[in-house]
């Protein structure tokens, strides 16, 4: 469904453009859809890992007496695989700080059917 609305989007684009560049943009956009794309489920997933998060999470969890709101990556990939009622496969769109573009592993240890 999202991939469909970038489509549109793009082709209204490039119904606005002036000139043959438009239509040729609008062109290639046509030919990348396929009829046999089927929409797949999808859900956002924020890792809030970084260090000087970390350090204030330990302070709030300490302040509140609670342990559940501080989550280490394998923690977040672990609890977003036990959700019950998940259809696979599912796209995990990740919402990283800008130092986690940079692990390589952050795409890895997800549970079957999951594709982040």
């Amino acid at each position: 469904v999202l991939f469909r609305s970038v489509i549109s989007r793009i082709r209204a684009v490039g119904r606005d453009a002036k000139g043959t560049q438009g239509s040729s943009q609008q062109n290639d956009v046509a030919n990348m859809e396929s009829p046999s794309m089927v929409p797949a489920p999808y859900m956002a997933v924020h890792m809030r890992i970084e260090k000087d998060w970390m350090i204030h999470c330990k302070n709030l969890e300490k302040r509140l007496n609670i342990n559940e709101i501080c989550s280490s990556k394998e923690e977040i990939t672990q609890r977003v695989g036990n959700i019950k009622g998940l259809s696979k496969p599912t796209v995990v769109y990740l919402a990283v700080a800008d130092s986690l573009l940079e692990d390589k592993t952050i795409l890895s240890n997800w549970k079957a059917g999951l594709l982040p």
